[in-house]
């Protein structure tokens, strides 16, 4: 008894306040970075109405300008928020909308490279014409509405009920492994 009282139980108190501790930690860190995450890919999306404007003006089809070619669509910061190994946890419709994102973003991408490298190309040629007005049609239509749904998805993942939510997926997933 004596031996228990002196040396097991502060040790085994000890041990347990330690793991505790070490878990609300690593829930708080999990929950900063993924605050800051989530802040940065809203900051992508509050800026993405300059993207289609300037993309916009780039592709104009009645007075296309000589010297402007279309901007790229960020991509890789919303994959690596995802989809990367070190990812943050989001729902299943915050998923789906950055999927509907980038594969549209990546098409726009694609036809705004060859853009870029057929700027020695005739303005005339009718492959020309028809991309560009593709890119000028999705920057108006398309991507305004992809890029409100995303927005609004990465809003619903910032309330503090969700990120709890996610936290408490995590343990579970981790309890059950």
């Amino acid at each position: 008894p004596e031996f228990l009282d002196r040396f097991l139980l502060p040790i085994a108190t000890g041990t347990v306040f330690g793991f505790i501790i070490n878990w609300l930690l690593e829930v708080f860190r999990r929950k900063y970075r993924r605050k800051r995450i989530l802040n940065s890919l809203s900051a992508y999306l509050q800026a993405m109405p300059r993207y289609n404007l300037y993309n916009q003006t780039a592709t104009n089809p009645t007075a296309p300008p000589k010297h402007i070619v279309p901007m790229l669509y960020p991509i890789a910061p919303f994959e690596n928020a995802v989809f990367s190994e070190n990812n943050i946890a989001v729902s299943g419709s915050s998923i789906q909308a950055t999927i509907n994102y980038l594969i549209k973003a990546t098409e726009l991408n694609a036809l705004i490279q060859s853009l870029q490298t057929s700027r020695f190309v005739s303005e005339q040629d009718e492959t020309i014409r028809l991309t560009r007005q593709f890119i000028f049609d999705q920057a108006d239509k398309d991507m305004p509405q992809i890029i409100s749904i995303l927005e609004s998805e990465i809003k619903k993942e910032q309330k503090w009920w969700a990120g709890l939510r996610i936290l408490a997926e995590d343990f579970r997933r981790r309890k059950s492994a």
